[in-house]
């Protein structure tokens, strides 16, 4: 009995030491409140934590705001830092910003001719516009446009990373005989349109030459070099190819179906009123480059670039279309398309887009976000066979009020989705289903500008 009550106390004894110890750790645990402040931005919610917590990087989220760069957070003049701040107080952490002051660049106009544009400053990476690009008027001569040492502004691609000086460049136009009369000496001088693969500035002069593009002092010569397959001209610096089209068709470059490359640097469109089958057939043509085309006077782009097959690419978003009213059959044929850039189409004044895209069956997207399709009458097989198209973006001046004839116009786009989940009906190809989708309610087989 004694033996049993002497291991009692000694357990009892044990017991309470161990109780006595747990209650002076739990005494001595402190919890501490950690706070956010933040001119910027939200902050994130206050919590309470253990003492000697090592704040994570999760608790110490880094913030953002447009114009200003978080520098972390700090508890007072510390810098707190993840996995090494330990917790000991209530503690405010405030997070520090710098402004982030742009960057600034002066773009200067300088002309021989005319008034010179005023000085301005922008940030950089500003891209210049088409206002901040004025086309300057001298009389008998062709604005060539604005220049950067040698390399041409172009609107909407030119990103200002430096204090830059533009300089207008000026050139003398060579008057040229119609472009239907060109497209027949092309097949004279090279004994066939099909044998061609460029067309190209010489740098040489010939001593003589059978054929001459200008009309009245056989300044610009062409000839065709068999053995490098290249039809060549020549004209002296500072003058530009006038080219005119007095007849319906342009056809300037059209069956020449081995072409692979046309320098068009030197042309001045500005008298064009038709680009009508300009390159008809170009089917060997991989890049064109047509940065240098003044397209303000043109009413007709009738088959301009019908059957160009191997065109994979094909920027046109400095093209002035404000005076065009036919489009019909404009890419009928691109079959290798793959990214077109009519982004600046002004179609205020078109009344024909039959088949417009018909068989442009590479493309998935269409920017037409710009067309203003009020005065179309056809739009038959505007889209037919485009087998790859997914997405149509257009704003709500794409209209079919005064359509007329739409037959076929989504015939085959069987990939198409409507912004709101609308898939292609092989029964709703006309335009009954050109419009914004809607939903359900009111299907449609466009995407609405953002």
């Amino acid at each position: 009995m004694k033996r049993n009550s002497k291991f009692f106390l000694y357990f009892f004894a044990v017991g309470m030491a161990l109780n006595f110890v747990s209650c002076i750790h739990e005494a001595d645990v402190h919890n501490y409140t950690v706070t956010y402040v933040t001119e910027y931005g939200d902050a994130p919610q206050s919590f309470t934590v253990e003492e000697n917590t090592v704040l994570t990087k999760e608790q110490l989220p880094e913030l953002k705001e447009e114009g200003f760069r978080f520098e972390g957070w700090y508890d007072g003049a510390i810098e707190v830092k993840a996995g090494l701040y330990k917790v000991t107080k209530d503690v405010v952490l405030t997070a520090k910003w710098e402004e982030i002051k742009p960057i600034m660049y002066k773009v200067t106009y300088v002309t021989e001719y005319g008034e010179a544009p005023q000085t301005f400053t922008v940030e950089e990476n500003t891209v210049l516009t088409k206002e901040l690009l004025p086309k300057l008027n001298r009389s008998g001569y062709f604005f060539a446009g604005w220049y950067d040492g040698e390399k041409k502004v172009i609107a909407d691609k030119y990103r200002v990373t430096h204090d830059a000086v533009l300089i207008a460049k000026w050139k003398i136009p060579v008057e040229l005989k119609d472009c239907k009369f060109i497209h027949s000496l092309f097949e004279q001088a090279s004994g066939g349109l099909n044998k061609p693969t460029r067309f190209i500035k010489s740098k040489k002069k010939p001593e003589n030459a059978n054929y001459y593009l200008d009309r009245f002092n056989r300044d610009v010569p062409l000839w065709y070099d068999e053995n490098s397959s290249t039809l060549y001209y020549y004209i002296d610096e500072g003058k530009a190819l006038g080219l005119y089209c007095d007849s319906s068709e342009n056809e300037m470059f059209r069956d020449m179906s081995s072409l692979e490359y046309i320098d068009t640097s030197d042309f001045d469109t500005s008298n064009v009123k038709s680009m009508s089958s300009m390159f008809w057939d170009c089917c060997s043509l991989t890049e064109l480059d047509l940065s240098s085309f003044d397209t303000e006077s043109v009413t007709d782009m009738y088959q301009m670039f019908l059957g160009c097959t191997s065109l994979t690419e094909l920027d046109l978003s400095y093209f002035d279309t404000s005076n065009v009213c036919d489009m019909g059959y404009l890419f009928c044929f691109c079959f290798s398309l793959i990214k077109l850039d009519i982004t600046s189409f002004d179609t205020s004044k078109v009344s024909n887009m039959k088949a417009m895209f018909t068989s442009c069956f590479s493309i998935s997207e269409f920017n037409l976000s710009s067309f203003n399709t009020k005065q179309v009458v056809d739009m038959d097989m505007l889209f037919d066979g485009c087998t790859s198209l997914s997405k149509i973006i257009i704003s709500e001046n794409f209209l079919t009020d005064k359509v007329e004839i739409s037959n076929n116009m989504f015939r085959e786009c069987i990939s198409l989705l409507g912004g709101k989940g609308t898939t292609y009906d092989s029964e709703k190809i006309d335009k009954e289903y050109a419009r914004i989708d809607k939903g359900t309610d009111s299907p449609g087989y466009f995407t609405a500008v953002e």
